[in-house]
């Protein structure tokens, strides 16, 4: 339901190839977040329509090559509709990646830098890893208003050079104001689909959705490391309710015990 429908398709008298799809009456990703004022748990949630949308691709060995928030429309109730595969590239049954189609390569390298991944400004044979790279930039920059790139990137090749050496800010080094706990999830979570190696990622769009999820639902990211310190906070965020009642009949048991001690000290 977050896929645009593609209509028909076919060549123009000039032989450009052209896709026909349904008109979607929306705003980009980006806009709409912001004129709608979501903050960023529903920014998250808003996200996953997204990564939703391309796990199902994916799911289909089609693997878009495009993302970016102009090719993310929502629409005034909040749906999210993917849409643009006209560079699209089917993958082989097992999901790995395959030599570019005859549509790909009458048009060349066509990407938007961006948002590419560093193997696919190289120009490298491509797998899914290159689709959640472009996720992981797209929502960085639906969570901070910024790109992930370090550094003043005012020229093209500037941008290039960046972005094939996936030189990534964590995310909470531009909203330091983020509570510990958001910071740390997703620190970890967009350091995870912005690394350089397309291996080191998430494998797949439905991994980091289900790892927002978990964030979502206070559960422990996979992205980050299991220490039981973070396990621990993670199970007291769960169970606020149940841990400020241990806390406060701990806190009366030990100020019961503490005055009974002066009341039997004084007889």
């Amino acid at each position: 339901p977050h896929i645009t429908r593609l209509l028909d398709a076919g060549h123009a008298d000039d032989g450009t190839p052209w896709l026909a799809m349904d008109w979607v009456d929306g705003s980009d990703l980006l806009q709409w977040a912001q004129q709608a004022g979501l903050d960023t748990r529903a920014r998250l949630q808003l996200f996953l329509q997204v990564a939703d949308a391309v796990a199902h691709a994916h799911s289909r060995l089609v693997l878009h090559r495009d993302l970016k928030p102009a090719n993310i429309l929502v629409t005034s109730d909040g749906r999210v509709q993917l849409l643009d595969f006209g560079i699209a590239k089917l993958l082989q049954p097992d999901g790995a990646g395959a030599p570019d189609t005859a549509l790909t390569q009458a048009a060349g390298r066509v990407l938007t830098t961006a948002y590419a991944a560093p193997e696919q400004v190289r120009g490298d044979l491509l797998t899914p890893a290159a689709d959640v790279y472009a996720l992981g930039v797209v929502l960085f920059e639906l969570l901070t208003g910024q790109r992930p790139y370090r550094g003043n990137l005012s020229s093209a090749a500037q941008l290039a050079q960046a972005v094939e050496a996936a030189d990534v800010r964590r995310p909470s080094s531009v909203c330091p104001h983020w509570p510990r706990a958001l910071r740390v999830d997703l620190d970890a979570v967009l350091g995870k689909a912005l690394q350089h190696a397309p291996e080191a990622r998430y494998a797949s769009a439905r991994e980091l959705a289900d790892d927002l999820r978990r964030h979502l639902a206070g559960q422990p990211v996979l992205a980050q490391p299991p220490h039981a310190a973070y396990l621990l906070r993670k199970a007291l965020q769960r169970h606020r309710v149940a841990a400020a009642g241990v806390a406060a009949t701990l806190a009366a048991l030990l100020a019961g015990a503490k005055f009974r001690g002066e009341f039997e000290e004084r007889l």
